[in-house]
């Protein structure tokens, strides 16, 4: 296990919290359905503010929870002035879970492969990050060949964007369900392995 008090600043950011986010009721209700009492160790990629974050602290408080973000947005939020403070924000925000979380400031290739080489054997995974076909395959692909046995749920199918192909994260998860040997089960705006 990770220590969380070396991913958090001493003293809580100066900044307001705001938990805007867009964590849908109904990938929340598959998240959940996916979280067991028994785990030891959740892995979220991309957290944004900190909803989807707060909300798999709250399913599994028996686990650490480790999320794995730059907090430097993705190309959709480029521009926008949350990125002035969202690391900051995502603190203040989730500053009740710092005993149980690990925030962990990297893309989230080089996030994997820390945790990986560190021994962590994380038995969920929540993809929400890159949302580029290149990106989710990626995300896919470290996650399945570093821990096969891990549970795989993720956000944003029907995300369409401007890129092609369209509707590039289910792509992406159709693909890599053929690579792996995993069927899809979509659920509204949210998708897992079985």
């Amino acid at each position: 296990m990770l220590n969380p008090a070396d991913f958090w600043p001493t003293e809580k950011p100066n900044v307001k919290p705001d938990p805007q986010g867009w964590f849908a009721p109904c990938v929340g209700d598959r998240v959940k359905s996916l979280l067991k009492p028994d785990m030891k160790v959740v892995l979220e990629l991309g957290a944004w503010k900190g909803q989807s974050t707060r909300f798999i602290c709250d399913c599994v408080p028996q686990a650490q929870v480790i999320t794995i973000d730059t907090w430097e947005g993705s190309v959709e939020h480029q521009g926008s002035p949350d990125l002035v403070t969202l690391h900051e924000t995502f603190l203040v925000n989730c500053w009740d879970y710092k005993n149980q979380l690990v925030p962990i400031r990297m893309m989230t290739r080089d996030g994997m492969k820390f945790l990986k080489d560190e021994g962590i054997v994380p038995e969920f995974i929540f993809i929400d990050a890159d949302h580029s076909y290149e990106g989710v395959c990626a995300d896919i692909t470290d996650a399945l060949t570093y821990w096969p046995n891990i549970v795989v749920c993720g956000d944003d199918w029907a995300y369409g964007g401007k890129e092609n192909p369209p509707y590039p994260v289910k792509k992406a998860a159709l693909d890599m369900a053929l690579k792996f040997g995993k069927e899809v089960e979509s659920h509204s705006n949210g998708w897992s392995y079985r």
